[in-house]
């Protein structure tokens, strides 16, 4: 398992020991190297002249079918990996033949035949990519953290970003938190030669245009949709048996439906207890619908430690607290061999998350007639029932704004209250709703004419990040994805966006597509994030770094944060106040990541290295 990155321009940097080396001229040094550590599987392949050579990080959920389309000559090395198919097709077709990929992926190609370096990102977003280039220089990586040691490269962290990372949970492409560093999108394709880089997208979401949407039927939308769900999970599970990390949410229901339809059901399934008791229950009756093994897991996790393994990981304040109550689960399902399929992406995948749901129920009112309006404008007021003050006030509200009020931790004045003077004064200038604002201008020029699509695209490019990416570069052992598939999302897109959101169904697109293998609880069940339990937050190992790194004095020492407001918001998740766990758990990686910035490169107290893989080209 590892990482990847790829190199050039920079002389003091030495190629890694064991690595793979060739030479383009007299000057250009070509080096490949894979390293130990956790994270997604790594595999390189060799052309039989020994003039390409690739490494990819992740799997190709397709790999199987493609293995039967492409020439299985020219492959010196690796003959049934991921590598070898992306090399034999890039041998026949070029740069191009990465659309034909399916999965999380990220790879790096050295082409000596035509002295350049290909570099490329699934179509979602599953695997990160982050690059620096210039005229004498490309540098990229599946982790902040190699990059990071490299002298004058980063630079340091944007502070006013810090706003985008509580807000959103990660940072969207193409930014990051260090200015010198950028992320490659996802579908995009970057090509370096020598004093040029180049890019290009290979995939890109669709809207259709309106006279097609008139003409959908609902039915029909939904036949589509479960037809590449299908595939979906059949090309995931070709060949293997797999295992399954089991909540009693929507997503990871329809998953194990899915697989089960097809008979290709998990042969175990596990399910980590958190804060919410009655999940693993459900889980376990879902579990014995389908005929499936299933196990409880109750992860006895150091804080401390998964503080600093997320900061070593990601190389940046993005972690989720689900990475560390998951890991076990799912290393122990590795362990037996299995590829471990996860629900990730109900919402983001197939639409009609919270914003979208917002924006029904505001279409719903402004449809209204003037009287009945005026008298729930006048019951609005009052600010009872909450859900229709905010609908009236969502109403007069452009989509980004609904977004930003409905789909992040707290809204913008929540978190302005937790900044100190200097942080909020960075903060004014909106760094949030700039980032969202340009992707849901990426949306409009996609074909989003509705403002539903456009919060749905919204989701889409923040929410898959922030779940599976997070996940699959944190987590050691084979992870699939099944909903989270280029197919599946383009299939949505082209669905009229009242079908895939109203006011009632969560991923009302998804519960028609599985529901007749759907009990009727999970599909009025709310998405609940997975934390730690109560009794965590009031002892032990979680309660003594909160109380270590969120302390007052602390606090005022680091400057950012107003000690006051983090008391105020302690004390409100203290009395129960709901869904301030992951903002807490975030504001912990913040501290640390700016209190200690040596940990982030050192690992902190992790005992597991972060796992690299390199592809250098230099130039002097």
């Amino acid at each position: 398992m590892g990482g990847l990155i790829a190199l050039a321009g920079w002389p003091a940097v030495e190629p890694p020991e064991g690595a793979w080396c060739t030479r383009l001229g007299a000057d250009l040094p070509v080096a490949l190297a894979v390293e130990s550590g956790p994270g997604p599987a790594v595999v390189t392949a060799t052309s039989s002249d020994g003039r390409l050579h690739v490494v990819v990080a992740g799997s190709l959920a397709n790999r199987r079918e493609l293995e039967e389309t492409v020439d299985r000559r020219g492959a010196a090395t690796g003959t049934r990996n991921h590598a070898a198919v992306v090399l034999r097709l890039y041998e026949g077709r070029g740069e191009q033949s990465v659309s034909a990929l399916r999965g999380g992926f990220a790879l790096a190609l050295w082409d000596g035949r035509r002295g350049r370096l290909v570099l490329a990102r699934d179509q979602l977003g599953v695997q990160t990519l982050y690059y620096a280039a210039g005229r004498g220089h490309c540098v990229a990586a599946t982790r902040l953290g190699p990059l990071l040691r490299i002298p004058g490269l980063a630079g340091s962290p944007d502070v006013a970003l810090i706003d985008v990372v509580l807000a959103l949970a990660v940072v969207p492409a193409p930014a990051t938190v260090y200015p010198g560093v950028r992320q490659v999108c996802p579908g995009e394709l970057l090509v370096w030669e020598p004093g040029r880089l180049r890019t290009q997208r290979y995939w890109q979401l669709r809207f259709p245009e309106a006279r097609d949407v008139r003409r959908t039927v609902a039915r029909e939308s939904v036949r589509r949709v479960r037809e590449q769900l299908d595939d979906a999970v059949r090309i995931r599970t070709s060949g293997v048996v797999p295992g399954m990390l089991l909540s009693g949410g929507l997503g990871a229901a329809s998953v194990l439906a899915l697989a089960t339809a097809l008979d290709r059901r998990p042969a175990a399934a596990m399910t980590v207890v958190g804060e919410d008791a009655a999940e693993p229950a459900q889980a376990a009756a879902l579990a014995r619908r389908a005929g499936v093994e299933h196990e409880r897991v109750a992860p006895d996790v150091d804080w401390a430690a998964a503080a600093d393994r997320a900061l070593a990981v990601h190389g940046a304040p993005i972690g989720g607290m689900d990475e560390p109550l998951l890991a076990g689960a799912i290393e122990a399902l590795g362990a037996r061999g299995r590829l471990v399929l996860l629900g990730c992406g109900a919402e983001e995948a197939l639409g009609g998350g919270p914003a979208e749901r917002t924006w029904a129920a505001c279409e719903r009112y402004r449809a209204l007639p003037g009287l009945a309006r005026e008298c729930v404008d006048i019951l609005a007021g009052t600010g009872w029932p909450a859900w229709l003050a905010r609908t009236v006030h969502a109403a007069r509200s452009a989509p980004v704004d609904v977004f930003a009020g409905v789909d992040v931790s707290l809204d913008a004045e929540a978190r302005r209250a937790l900044y100190g003077a200097e942080l909020r004064h960075m903060v004014d200038a909106g760094p949030t709703l700039g980032i969202v604002g340009a992707l849901a201008g990426e949306a409009v020029s996609q074909g989003a004419s509705d403002a539903r699509d456009v919060l749905y695209a919204l989701r889409l490019a923040i929410g898959i990040p922030r779940h599976a990416g997070r996940l699959a570069a944190a987590i050691d052992g084979e992870l699939a994805f099944p909903l989270v598939d280029p197919r599946v999302v383009q299939t949505s897109a082209s669905v009229p966006a009242r079908v895939r959101a109203s006011i009632r169904q969560r991923a009302g697109l998804l519960q028609h597509a599985v529901a007749p293998e759907l009990p009727r609880d999970v599909q009025r069940q709310a998405h609940r994030s997975l934390v730690p339990g109560k009794e965590a937050w009031h002892g032990g190992s979680l309660r003594a770094l909160v109380d270590d790194v969120l302390d007052a004095a602390r606090v005022r020492r680091l400057g950012i944060f107003d000690a006051d407001g983090i008391a105020r918001l302690r004390a409100r998740h203290a009395a129960g106040a709901p869904g301030l766990a992951p903002l807490l758990w975030r504001l912990v990686l913040v501290s640390c990541w700016l209190d200690e910035p040596a940990r982030v490169l050192a690992g902190g107290y992790s005992s597991t290295p972060s796992a690299t893989s390199a592809v250098i080209a230099s130039s002097s």
